[in-house]
């Protein structure tokens, strides 16, 4: 299946981002990648599994954002 599938377009980065805990006192690190990835080929058995992942987010720090995002078909 991963065979079938290709990046076509990349325009991700990596963020370094820090959370202050009240809890703790001090800074955690949520760091992640942001950006927008395109990918073709046969999607079709990993459909279902990229559907929930975005409706449940995936992830450590969801709670602060981290571990979410959209599908968007383009064809």
């Amino acid at each position: 299946m991963a065979r079938t599938v290709s990046i076509t377009k990349d325009s991700t980065r990596w963020l370094h981002v820090m959370s202050g805990s009240r809890r703790t006192n001090g800074l955690k690190p949520i760091s992640g990648i942001i950006g927008e990835a395109q990918y073709r080929g046969e999607l079709s058995e990993l459909l279902y599994w990229l559907v929930w992942g975005s409706v449940l987010h995936v992830g450590k720090n969801v709670v602060k954002g981290n571990g979410w995002y959209e599908i968007d078909p383009l064809e």
